[in-house]
């Protein structure tokens, strides 16, 4: 218990539990409310265009949010409890919600403190797709924004690889973080017979270690490369998320890797990179300094208090400096050598560059900027940063080339590089093997991706993040029964996952067994009410039953849900077609073609909507833009041609044709779109044969009127 470390050192964990760190995360309450919940307490985000509102009832406070339907009223409209605020205040609180499944789920909206405070949307959701009210937090994130959980996590859950967290969880980074565990202190110091050095040695102090321990005490959550925090960083396979302690070698609990290119990876200012910063100065690798040379992690200081004591450590070493020119009034050794900039992600956050450098760097280096639209970074070749060297053995060579295939290098000579090097090493651990799956599922080889996919399932059968990569990819190869067996293998096991569910119902119901889907998808909804997906699916099982208006309401729950969830818009704008209600049909398939630009159905279906509004120019883009998402569609390329034809442009509606009966020569629509085509030029022959092939269609429309062709 870390309230034991005050009992004998009261004024250090007094003055530590005021610092950021033991403050970085509690419960909400009116004692520790900094935020305005009641004036300025709105929120709209232009990019996903959602309105979010902040609220204060009862004691308790949330977050709700809304959007705005094609009649101007309130659609979408969901709230959130506040369970857990993470952040100081010192620059941000964001906030957790505790779902149905006990995950910790990030809300979109986070408190900041600059310019008086002001609510916006949290790092990373200030997007056109964001995680709204869905964005779980794992366990690495949790690893450094808290103490370790101390109790109730459940084996099987940490075996899952589930971000699922117990009931109960720590209030703060605590002592034990920083010194290690504090139970053999504590026994020693109590037993009168220790000696002083028995009672020293059964903790860690990190201002004893050598440097290299000492400053990976803090490099463990204080360092990322090239803003890059996920994708450059590789835990090892073998070491679980809490398994660190202080005082070990931090390279035998993960890796760093950086981008090769040197220029761009120092023109990265982010958060977490405080270690990675000081890494580039002279002042560090010229000296024996670490982070406790300046900072003491027990004490929080603040303006001119905290600037005398940096400029102090400066001028410890740096005692006769004489500047050559007039220094601006009020500078000090840190606003030119180590100003404070804004941050190029987190972007309502201002800190303290640690990179000390000679020259200021040119510009405003605080003016408020928007959150990039795009917040991956663009791949490129790796090179180890922490530890500078490893031992030269098979298994580091491959965390590397995993760290390049992760970070989005996914040409075939890598891919099959690093395939090369699992298979000489045939004791690789499960995660590798993933990886490769993974690095072959993104470039499409999906027979390939399966494979390796079966082989990392195979060594580690509980861990569900490859088994969920495994079942994308027998979804893809149309493997639903492969599925479903895997699915009633696994989904019953603790601990229970609607998403196990989903799928189990969505394979169930490509397999034309409704029933048992129906069955699966209501599961998920037992275990979480929140399951958008379910909703979706249980919406087109409710259609294919002409349960029109089932389907709509289960549709519109999905969209509730999940705003963002693309498929329910299409859904619903679907059957607002076939109510002839246009507009609200415009509304939902205009918002599924936005929300996601990719998705070849709804581009296909919203061009046939403009198509049935005499917007034939449009159509056409967006069956084109259809066509070129989905090559292999023959449907399209037929409902393009009708498109064309109806537009007059004859030459072009055969091109289109001719292509969907190349890629399903017998499909009813396009036989019969080409036949009609060539009957009115008079090819009267090949018009029958065409015709003759759509004759044979079970759609009753399409029967009749190629049996018209034919008179």
């Amino acid at each position: 218990d870390p309230q034991i470390c005050g009992s004998c050192h009261g004024d250090i964990a007094d003055g530590f539990h005021r610092t950021g760190m033991g403050r970085s995360l509690y419960r909400p309450s009116a004692s520790n409310r900094i935020e305005d919940y009641s004036e300025k307490n709105t929120v709209y985000n232009r990019r996903s265009d959602t309105y979010y509102v902040m609220a204060e009832r009862q004691g308790s406070f949330y977050q709700g949010r809304y959007q705005l339907g094609p009649n101007g009223r309130r659609i979408n409209v969901a709230e959130e409890r506040v369970d857990y605020i993470v952040g100081s205040g010192d620059q941000a609180r964001s906030y957790l919600h505790r779902d149905s499944e006990n995950r910790l789920i990030e809300l979109p909206v986070t408190w900041y403190t600059e310019s008086g405070g002001y609510w916006a949307m949290t790092p990373g959701y200030d997007q056109l797709r964001q995680s709204d009210f869905h964005g779980p937090i794992s366990h690495g994130c949790f690893f450094c924004h808290d103490a370790y959980p101390r109790a109730g996590m459940d084996e099987s859950a940490i075996d899952s690889g589930e971000p699922i967290f117990p009931t109960s969880i720590p209030e703060g980074i605590d002592c034990q973080r920083c010194h290690g565990p504090g139970e053999a202190h504590v026994k020693a110091a109590s037993n009168a017979n220790s000696t002083e050095s028995q009672i020293r040695d059964a903790i860690v102090n990190p201002a004893r270690l050598s440097r290299d321990r000492q400053l990976e005490v803090c490099m463990e959550c204080h360092l990322s490369t090239s803003g890059s925090q996920d994708e450059n960083v590789s835990r090892r396979f073998d070491r679980g998320v809490f398994s660190y302690r202080p005082g070990q070698p931090l390279a035998d609990y993960k890796l760093y890797f950086d981008q090769a290119d040197n220029e761009r990876r120092k023109n990265n200012f982010d958060v977490v990179d405080a270690a990675y910063r000081l890494s580039f100065s002279a002042c560090f690798t010229k000296s024996t300094m670490t982070c406790l040379t300046c900072h003491d992690p027990h004490v929080e200081e603040h303006g001119q208090q905290a600037e005398s004591r940096y400029v102090k450590v400066c001028a410890s070493c740096h005692q006769s400096v004489r500047h050559t020119v007039a220094l601006p009034a009020g500078a000090d050794c840190l606003s030119c050598h180590m100003p404070k900039r804004r941050s190029q992600y987190a972007v309502h956050i201002v800190l303290t560059d640690h990179y000390i450098q000679r020259n200021k760097p040119a510009g405003n280096l605080t003016q408020p900027i928007e959150e990039p639209e795009d917040m991956s970074q663009p791949p490129g070749n790796l090179i180890l940063f922490y530890p500078k060297q490893l031992p030269d053995n098979p298994e580091n060579k491959l965390y590397l080339l995993a760290a390049e295939l992760k970070g989005g290098l996914t040409d075939r000579d890598h891919i099959e590089q690093f395939e090369q090097k699992i298979e000489e090493n045939k004791a690789a651990k499960a995660g590798f093997y993933a990886v490769l799956g993974e690095a072959y599922s993104n470039s499409g080889d999906n027979q390939r991706a399966e494979k390796w996919l079966e082989e990392a399932h195979t060594r580690a059968p509980q861990y569900r993040p490859i088994l969920e990569q495994l079942l994308k990819t027998l979804f893809s190869e149309a493997k639903y029964q492969q599925a479903a067996d895997l699915l009633k293998q696994f989904a019953n096991t603790p601990p229970l996952d609607s998403a196990l569910f989903v799928d189990l119902g969505n394979a169930y119901a490509r397999m034309g067994n409704l029933d048992e889907a129906e069955v699966a998808l209501k599961r998920s909804i037992e275990i979480n009410p929140e399951t958008a997906q379910a909703y979706n699916l249980l919406g087109l099982i409710a259609i294919q039953r002409g349960n029109e208006a089932e389907a709509k309401e289960d549709l519109r729950q999905a969209l509730r849900i999940d705003p963002d969830l693309a498929e329910a818009d299409d859904n619903l704008g679907k059957l607002f077609i076939g109510e002839q209600d246009m507009k609200q049909a415009e509304y939902y398939l205009k918002r599924a073609v936005t929300v996601d630009p990719k998705d070849a159905d709804s581009h296909h279906d919203y061009g046939l909507l403009l198509m049935l509004r005499k917007q034939f120019a449009d159509a056409v883009l967006q069956l084109r833009l259809a066509s070129s998402l989905d090559p292999a569609n023959a449907l399209i390329d037929s409902d393009l041609g009708d498109i064309l034809s109806e537009q007059g442009d004859d030459s072009a509606a055969e091109q289109a044709y001719e292509q969907g009966l190349r890629l399903q020569p017998d499909l009813p629509q396009a036989n019969l779109g080409l036949g009609s085509l060539l009957r009115r030029r008079g090819k009267l022959d090949e018009a029958k044969r065409l015709c003759r092939i759509a004759s044979q269609s079970h759609d009753e429309s399409i029967r009749d009127a190629a049996l018209q062709c034919l008179e």
